[in-house]
């Protein structure tokens, strides 16, 4: 009996621990189940605001302005927390001032901060060296923050005293909230929340601190690429202004013929004509046109070592004056060969008068050794030669210049040249200039 008296204490026992461990269980599995439904309960909220902030980083992928990276950012906070009053601001870094983009839920106030300030309260802002210390450090760190002496200080920081006082009056809001917009701390803007006295925004904070750190980005992304345009702009205005006093300085090479020899200015600027139409014929880039037509202005620069009473002697040049003329390409390219141009035109210059199989001068290339540039100039020059008086000949004739060049088409002048030559003056009616 006592032995069984003890067995059912033990047994007793033993029941008792285990009810005890079932009654745990089932408290913690109690606990847990409320656990899972407060997470159940929280989903749907949390969803929202993960889909929001999908929302945002959507919308602020191709923008690229910045008052349009605060917009959406503004809206974005507005719908996560729509009992504020969302004020956005940005850094406009060409006039160094902080601007308002926009104010969202205090539409009916606009018109009476218009009156106490004078101006529109969008176009409201301070210089970056006016911007309160301490509240410009608020903004920088991207983390929500609550400013202590709520508008007052906000407004007082940004507004004169009066201007100040009279906005947070007329607004009446309590807490005041800012998240800056800033990237490696740097500030590019800010969003601030005016809130109600009774506002809580604990379970938003994550989710605010996202959407400004996706702004931010954007902000950074779009400052960056004002930047690299401005930076471009400079750049292209300083190459257009070189580029205008190169051609000058081409242009007035070109007008010393004038004055020395009037025939040679008249046969370069007739000879670009044409050069410059053939080259478009042949379909070449904007660059190689310009490199046709700078070059064919002054093609016949070497002739200014030449003496004048050879290049207009009437007769039939020696063979020893001749073979003076020939220099000329080449005190062209000496004389234009020490100014750095975007185009060779040294080379171009030195390679007018040479041909495909070899016959030309003054270096005697063939084929692809002489420059396309080149091989334009070489088949303008001899059209618009035999077009044209010369001191020893009348002119030969459109005709008959066409049918030399043609006749020499691929041997001596390079085939698509000479095609798109006939083309523009058979074809497109292109006439030499008077």
């Amino acid at each position: 009996m006592e032995r069984s008296t003890s067995g059912a204490r033990r047994v007793g026992a033993a029941s008792g621990t285990l009810r005890d461990r079932l009654a745990a269980a089932q408290t913690e599995i109690g606990h847990l189940r409320a656990e899972v439904g407060g997470l159940r309960d929280a989903t749907p909220a949390h969803s929202t605001q993960m889909a929001a902030l999908l929302d945002v980083v959507a919308e602020l992928a191709p923008a690229t302005a910045a008052a349009d990276v605060c917009h959406i950012a503004g809206a974005a906070v507005k719908g996560l927390v729509p009992e504020a009053t969302v004020v956005t601001s940005y850094l406009d870094v060409a006039a160094g001032r902080f601007c308002l983009a926009d104010v969202l839920g205090a539409e009916r106030y606009l018109t009476v901060v218009e009156r106490l300030i004078g101006r529109d309260p969008l176009s409201l802002g301070c210089t970056a060296l006016e911007a309160p210390a301490h509240l410009v450090a608020l903004y920088t760190d991207g983390r929500l923050h609550a400013i202590p002496g709520g508008l007052g200080e906000l407004a007082r920081g940004l507004l004169p005293g009066p201007a100040a006082r009279g906005i947070e009056k007329v607004l009446g809001v309590g807490p005041v909230h800012v998240v800056g917009l800033a990237w490696e701390g740097r500030y590019y803007g800010g969003i601030t929340l005016l809130l109600p006295p009774d506002a809580d925004l604990l379970d938003r904070i994550d989710t605010i601190e996202a959407i400004a750190r996706q702004a931010s980005i954007a902000l950074q992304r779009s400052f960056s690429m004002q930047a690299h345009l401005e930076s471009e702009a400079r750049l292209q205005a300083s190459a257009d202004r070189l580029r205008a006093a190169l051609e000058a300085t081409v242009a007035a090479m070109g007008a010393v013929m004038l004055t020395r020899d009037p025939y040679t200015d008249a046969h370069q600027r007739r000879m670009t004509a044409l050069s410059v139409a053939t080259a478009r014929k042949m379909g070449l880039s904007g660059h190689d046109v310009d490199a046709v037509r700078l070059a064919g202005g002054i093609h016949d620069i070497g002739k200014v070592g030449i003496p004048a009473e050879i290049l207009s002697r009437p007769g039939p040049l020696s063979d020893a004056e001749y073979e003076l003329v020939k220099e000329h390409p080449q005190v062209g390219h000496d004389i234009l060969s020490s100014i750095d141009f975007d185009w060779p035109l040294a080379d171009i210059v030195l390679q007018h008068h040479e041909r495909l199989d070899g016959s030309g001068y003054p270096k005697g290339l063939r084929s692809d050794e002489v420059l396309p540039a080149a091989q334009v100039l070489a088949v303008a020059d001899v059209v618009e030669a035999m077009t044209s008086h010369r001191p020893y000949r009348p002119a030969l004739g459109m005709e008959a210049a066409l049918a030399e060049v043609q006749s020499g088409r691929g041997v001596r002048y390079a085939p698509a040249a000479v095609d798109a030559c006939v083309s523009a003056v058979r074809d497109d009616g292109f006439t030499l200039p008077d």
